[in-house]
């Protein structure tokens, strides 16, 4: 795609911003909702806004890292999540060389959409070269009809989120503090049971320290529950994998407790969910999952009661130590939606995806993303514990 020659009008499906809009996506994201309501359309980042027509371009540095923080923002705030389908974030070389960020959108399948931030929800609608809130008729009118959705709306995914569902009310009824994680394919991703049970023992198999916080449980003896192999750590923390592919881990809080108080161990917080992710991507590619196959995730902390408390930064770090920490302000972190990837993404970067949920969870407890430990790699998208 060509980026739009200086002069051109912005209209109903187009879009200029400069690049500073980065440094607070939140406006990129109100224009995408705006169009996925709409007719879907095309936002052009790094192209100023001079009386509705594109100004000037603006050189975005390190565009491909931008690209990514921008596709997480706008997946983890708009909802339903925007699937590959549905959303396009790619960077573009203008004529002179300087590089912009274009957002394309259809016209989503799955309306009406919000843009969510905290418990709020914003449903916006493009009309002409505006944004406006859509109107108590229109959005009555959106959920009274609405569109027709492809395979990321199927009865196969609905079947997904309420199997997800239905997990995750159990853990909330088990009626203590605890992480809970589950990755779902929406297309069953079937291994053999051996398989299964090799990853559910052997954390070596997925890169996982000997005796780090992991999803394996090495030395103990799965059982068989249902449809799922299941393992207990012991320690307070029970992870199945199902005959469909599906992972789950249940973990008590305690076990991140640092020094026995409420305090959360991010360290292990990150490398329990990374580990997780992990053993999500080596069951995909041992089923030889298609790339575009959606895989659902959907995350928990149960049982904060506004006492647990989240620190920034790395745990051996001066920042950690001077900070009080923050807490959440509700009694259990939950999801109104899964998070969404393909199978491409889960197999080929576990921890790149793991790192979406790390945004999303820091970010309810008031930290931007620079307060996430630096063992998170930006740059390879791993995450690694300091032995």
């Amino acid at each position: 795609m060509k980026a739009p020659p200086l002069g051109t009008s912005q209209s109903h499906v187009l879009e200029f911003k400069g690049r500073q809009a980065l440094a607070d996506p939140k406006g990129i994201a109100r224009a995408v909702v705006g169009m996925l309501n709409a007719d879907g359309g095309v936002a052009w980042i790094g192209v100023t806004d001079v009386a509705d027509r594109a100004g000037a371009y603006e050189d975005i540095p390190d565009v491909e890292s931008a690209c990514r923080r921008l596709r997480d923002h706008l997946i983890d705030t708009i909802e339903p999540s925007p699937t590959a389908d549905e959303l396009s974030v790619q960077s573009v070389a203008s004529d002179d060389a300087t590089h912009l960020i274009v957002v394309s959108v259809p016209r989503g399948k799955r309306g009406p959409y919000s843009q969510r931030s905290g418990s709020a929800r914003s449903y916006w609608l493009r009309v002409n070269a505006r944004v406006r809130e859509m109107s108590r008729e229109e959005l009555a009118e959106a959920f009274r009809t609405p569109r027709t959705g492809d395979l990321h709306d199927s009865e196969a995914r609905r079947d997904a989120v309420l199997r997800i569902r239905t997990a995750r009310t159990s853990a909330e009824q088990f009626g203590q503090p605890a992480l809970w994680l589950q990755i779902r394919p929406v297309i069953a991703a079937r291994v053999g049971e051996p398989a299964r049970r090799a990853l559910l023992t052997d954390r070596a198999l997925v890169g996982d320290r000997a005796h780090g916080w992991a999803f394996a449980v090495g030395g103990a003896t799965p059982r068989m529950e249902d449809d799922r192999l299941v393992v207990e750590s012991g320690r307070g923390s029970v992870s199945w994998i199902d005959e469909r592919g599906a992972v789950q881990v249940h973990a008590l809080l305690d076990m991140f407790a640092m020094d026995r108080a409420q305090v959360l161990n991010s360290w292990a917080l990150i490398e329990t969910i990374c580990s997780t992710f992990r053993i999500a991507g080596r069951i995909l590619a041992e089923a030889d999952a298609p790339d575009d196959a959606p895989v659902l995730a959907d995350f928990a902390l149960l049982g904060l009661n506004r006492t647990w408390r989240l620190k920034p930064y790395s745990p051996n770090t001066v920042g950690f130590s001077m900070s009080e920490g923050a807490t959440f302000d509700g009694e259990s972190l939950l999801r109104s939606d899964p998070f969404e990837f393909t199978a491409s993404a889960v197999r080929d970067g576990p921890d790149s995806c793991a790192l979406r949920v790390v945004r999303w969870l820091y970010g309810n407890f008031g930290f931007d993303e620079e307060m996430i430990p630096v063992q998170f790699d930006r740059t390879t998208g791993r995450f690694h514990v300091p032995s």
